[in-house]
């Protein structure tokens, strides 16, 4: 079912019917106010509303991967899966987390997007 993730590794099924307005209305602001963002449009798939977006990657070879995964290296008791410690995704935790890891100099790239 589109927008539904089906359940994996003990990890109940999730909806996301209609958090694609999300992105959509993040395209349109983000456009309005002249910054260069991906551009999402709304789209209907099989009777289905979601959205549409270009490829992020500009190769095969690349991989896309939320920073969060990346938290848990400098803050232990953040699980970007659970909502109760999302809280403490922070600017702070992203910067940490990038100069950990050596790649403080993507950090202009978060601000375009």
């Amino acid at each position: 079912m589109f927008g539904k993730k089906p359940s994996k590794d003990g990890k109940p099924e999730k909806h996301y019917k209609y958090e694609f307005w999300n992105e959509v209305i993040a395209y349109q602001l983000g456009k309005y106010l002249g910054l260069d963002m991906l551009r999402y449009d709304v789209a209907v798939f099989d009777g289905e509303i979601g959205c549409i977006s270009p490829k992020m990657t500009v190769t095969d070879e690349e991989q896309l991967i939320e920073i969060g995964r990346f938290m848990t290296a400098i803050n232990s008791d953040f699980l970007p899966e659970n909502y109760k410690t999302r809280t403490e995704y922070t600017f702070q935790l992203l910067t940490e987390t990038l100069d950990y890891f050596s790649l403080s100099q993507y950090l202009p790239f978060f601000f375009r997007r």
